[in-house]
């Protein structure tokens, strides 16, 4: 996926391009690698408004059987105020 936006606001003119590549190499296996980016987001944690985020993702998921599936995901976030990373590993399990 590619999408692209322009913004004008108060002087301030700048372009950004969000996207993402999806690599599978058989029915069980999904990679995900992209980035994006917003104006404005809100963190939920710290009840506070960040400004011109730009992330990067690589995110994976990989089915084990018909009920358990594992997913696991890097994110790099820049904004304003500084660099943040996240790492998240999941297990679903189905029944």
């Amino acid at each position: 996926t590619l999408a692209g936006s322009l913004w004008n606001s108060q002087g301030e003119d700048f372009q950004a391009v969000t996207g993402d590549l999806e690599y599978r190499p058989d029915k069980d296996l999904r990679v995900q690698l992209g980035t994006g980016y917003d104006l404005f987001r809100f963190d939920a944690f710290d009840l506070r408004e960040q400004v011109h985020v730009r992330s990067y993702y690589l995110r994976s998921d990989y089915r084990l059987d018909k009920s358990v599936r594992v997913d696991a995901g890097y994110e790099y976030e820049r904004e304003d105020d500084g660099e943040f990373h996240q790492f998240r590993l999941g297990v679903t399990w189905t029944f």
